[in-house]
């Protein structure tokens, strides 16, 4: 037998099976007895609402400021928010791109209080199914490995309530990295490239992922992300103009220079800007931070990525873009968790002291989680800890690739 792949986990794995599924279920609940608006779920259900008859507001931010909108938006928004909400304090601008907008418009459909409840169930499914996914990779590999993702869900807990209350849609970027993309079957390819296009259709950076897919040779994963595009790409378009794509262009640069010192944003641009002011609007200074980040990013990546599995590149690369993406909110944080848990699983010479550090990661974003939940701002905690998640995973990854086929559920013990 392998060394460090020992045979099934004894019968007490059983009890963390449990335990952990337990947890998952227990996700469910949230967005049952969340009573506050969905903050970043009601912008999608008015752009798809304005797609086709008043396109020119669907990008409704001014001068670049998230909460600055236009004011048909804006009262469209207030409207479709439970009674009570204080809108001027949750309006929000839609920032997705126009892919988005059909599965919007759908949601739309369903009216508000069941639209913003699917975006909340859709949040807690990405992340149920991330975790699942964590557990067809891992807990077969050590005896202790079912105990320590149990122990792992339960610590993520806290961290489930902020992309549920809010609705968010950033749960598809943890349940791409999980994933991958070096499923095998036709079944599997569909399903993960479908996570992978919809993560780039509300965030836009996954679709950077594109390159490893393509240079690891994943044409049929790529066939399936193409034809899932198409299907969203004709969907825009019956509901908008393409103008609608140079607006998202547009809309995104301004946003990009105006929120780096939002108080929330918790990006090395943002953190950046407290160091070196000068970067914190678009110029030079702006332009030099960004390159020097991509530069030493390219360079990590060439070191200790270059003949890595592809879930490995895929999971590190994952996190990396969040090193030049202009936005991290604390839930984007979820990226941590999922890249640090991909790269252990993906070493052949898995022990437990490369293992426990799923828990610990799990257990980092405990202290971030919880006043972020209550509405307190953490911004350089969550830039640190996406700087030590970077140096994790470089120190974690095995640099030569391993062939792996992971099943997406946990089977019984």
């Amino acid at each position: 037998m392998t060394a460090g792949r020992p045979g099934p986990a004894p019968v007490r794995a059983g009890t963390a099976r449990r335990a952990f599924l337990a947890t998952l279920a227990c996700w469910f609940v949230f967005p049952f007895v969340q009573v506050q608006v969905a903050q970043d779920a009601v912008p999608y259900l008015v752009a798809g609402e304005v797609a086709h008859d008043r396109p020119d507001l669907v990008y409704a931010a001014i001068g670049g400021d998230l909460f600055t909108l236009e004011p048909e938006f804006a009262a469209r928004y207030c409207a479709l928010s439970p009674a009570g909400t204080d809108c001027e304090r949750f309006n929000v601008a839609y920032v997705s791109t126009p892919l988005a907008l059909g599965p919007s418009w759908l949601l739309a459909r369903l009216g508000a209080d069941a639209g913003a409840l699917v975006f909340r169930l859709g949040a807690v499914a990405c992340l149920a199914g991330g975790m699942l996914a964590l557990w067809s990779r891992l807990a077969h590999r050590r005896r202790r490995a079912p105990a320590m993702l149990a122990l792992s869900a339960l610590l993520l807990t806290p961290s489930v309530m902020a992309p549920v209350s809010l609705g968010q849609t950033s749960p598809l970027v943890f349940l791409t990295i999980c994933l991958g993309a070096a499923a095998a079957t036709p079944r599997r390819r569909a399903g993960t490239s479908l996570a992978w296009v919809l993560a780039g259709a509300t965030k836009l950076y996954p679709f950077a992922l594109g390159a490893l897919a393509a240079r690891h040779g994943r044409w049929r994963f790529l066939g399936w992300a193409l034809s899932w595009t198409g299907l969203l790409l004709a969907g825009a378009l019956a509901l908008g103009p393409p103008e609608l794509f140079g607006e998202f262009l547009r809309s995104t640069d301004e946003l990009s220079g105006v929120n780096v010192t939002n108080p929330y944003n918790g990006s090395l641009g943002a953190l950046g800007a407290l160091v070196w002011p000068a970067t914190a609007t678009a110029g030079p200074a702006a332009r030099i931070f960004l390159g020097v980040r991509v530069v030493l990013l390219a360079a990590l990546g060439i070191w200790r990525f270059r003949r890595a599995s592809l879930d490995a590149q895929w999971a590190a690369a994952a996190l990396g873009l969040l090193a030049v993406t202009p936005f991290v909110w604390s839930h984007y944080l979820w990226a941590v968790f999922g890249a640090v848990a991909v790269v252990v699983a993906e070493r052949a010479d898995l022990d437990d002291r490369r293992l426990a550090v799923v828990p610990v990661t799990a257990a980092l974003l405990v202290p971030i989680a919880i006043p972020n939940a209550r509405g307190w701002s953490m911004p350089i905690p969550q830039a640190l800890l996406l700087v030590a998640a970077l140096v994790a995973v470089a120190v974690l990854v095995e640099p030569a690739a391993r062939p792996a086929e992971p099943d997406l559920l946990p089977s019984a013990p």
